[in-house]
C-alpha cells in the first residue's frame, strides 16, 4: 500500500502491512484491506474468525493478501490466543512500529518477540506523564528506534526500494575523500564487502564492547555504515587499503 506519516508531505513506500485484527483496526483498516496487499494474523482457527461482524472483511483481505493462523479449526479465539497470535506478526514482519503501549500491553510481547527474531523495532514517543506512553518509552530506553517521522522508518529499509529514494541525502560516494579516525576506520575496513553483526566486529577489530558500539552509532549517524536487520551492518562507501 501507499503508506503516509502525518506532516511528512510527500514520504511515501510500497508497504506490506501486519495488523492484527480486531474491532478497532478492522474500522480504520477495513477500506485499505481491500485496496493493498495486507496480510493479518488471526488470533483463532479460520473456521471461528474474531470479530464476527467482520467477516466479509476477512474473505477481501484473503482474496488480496493472506489471513494467517497457528490455530487448529475449531478454536476460538480467546485473551491468551492473541499474545501467542503476534509470535507470527512479529516473525514475519522486518519491523515492528510501537505506536501507543501501556506497561502491560500486548504490544510490547510483540516487540520483545521481534527483537527475539532480529526484527528492527520503532517505538513512537509520547507525553512523559501519559499511561499509554510508557511501554514506548521503556522500548526506547531499550535500543528501539525513537520515530518521529515517516523517514525514520523507512530510511532503515533503504535497500528495499532504493530507486525510489535517490532524491534523498545519501552518503558520500567512493570518489569523495572522508576523514575518519584510526578506529572507525579500522571498523570500516573490516565492513568492505561483507555484512557482519556487531558480534563479529567485536570479534575481529578486538576493541571493547563498548567502543564498538559506540562507533556504529558515529558511523550510522555519519551515514557511512547501515544497520539491517538481525543486527547486522554494512559498509556504505568504498575504502582503499592503504590510510
Amino acid at each position: 500500500m501507499r503508506s503516509s506519516w502525518p506532516g511528512d508531505g510527500g514520504v511515501s513506500a510500497r508497504l506490506s502491512l501486519w495488523p492484527g485484527i480486531g474491532k478497532a483496526a478492522c474500522h480504520s483498516n477495513g477500506q485499505s484491506a481491500c485496496e493493498c496487499d495486507q496480510r493479518r494474523g488471526q488470533g483463532s482457527g479460520l473456521d471461528c474468525l474474531y470479530p464476527r461482524q467482520h467477516v466479509g472483511l476477512f474473505h477481501r483481505i484473503a482474496e488480496h493478501g493472506a489471513l494467517i493462523t497457528s490455530f487448529p479449526f475449531g478454536r476460538h479465539a480467546t485473551r491468551q490466543s492473541f499474545p501467542m497470535r503476534n509470535r507470527i506478526v512479529a516473525g514475519m514482519s522486518l519491523g515492528v512500529i510501537v505506536v501507543e503501549a501501556g506497561p502491560s500491553s500486548g504490544a510490547l510481547i510483540t516487540a520483545h518477540q521481534a527483537l527475539d527474531y532480529g526484527r528492527l523495532v520503532f517505538a513512537l514517543p509520547g507525553r512523559i506523564d501519559a499511561l499509554n506512553s510508557k511501554g514506548c518509552h521503556a522500548l526506547i530506553k531499550q535500543g528501539a528506534k525513537l520515530t518521529e517521522h515517516a523517514e525514520d522508518v523507512l530510511s532503515e529499509f533503504e535497500y528495499l526500494f532504493p530507486a525510489s529514494r535517490s532524491d534523498l541525502k545519501g552518503p558520500p560516494s567512493v570518489s569523495q575523500k572522508v576523514e575518519m579516525t584510526s578506529e572507525q576506520r579500522q571498523l570500516m575496513l573490516h565492513l568492505q564487502g561483507q555484512e557482519l553483526t556487531v558480534n563479529a566486529l567485536i570479534e575481529a577489530c578486538g576493541l571493547p564492547v563498548s567502543q564498538v558500539s559506540m562507533l556504529l552509532s558515529e558511523l550510522e549517524m555519519k551515514q557511512w555504515v547501515k544497520r539491517l536487520p538481525g543486527h547486522q551492518y554494512q559498509s556504505l562507501i568504498t575504502l582503499s587499503v592503504a590510510p
